[in-house]
């Protein structure tokens, strides 16, 4: 929703223009955070099977 507020103007020039640079890098960063969070898991689980 952040990235939606500059189009609003509730942000300065140089706000809007981070966030609306940084605006497609989202769904790259959602799925690359999933993958780590999933991977960490799955090591985890490994680890303790191990145990």
């Amino acid at each position: 929703m952040t990235l939606h507020k500059p189009s609003q103007g509730r942000f300065d020039e140089r706000m809007a223009r981070t966030l609306g640079s940084v605006h497609g890098w989202v769904p790259t960063i959602t799925v690359t955070s999933c993958i780590v969070v999933a991977v960490a898991a799955q090591l985890r689980l490994d680890v303790l099977r191990h145990l």
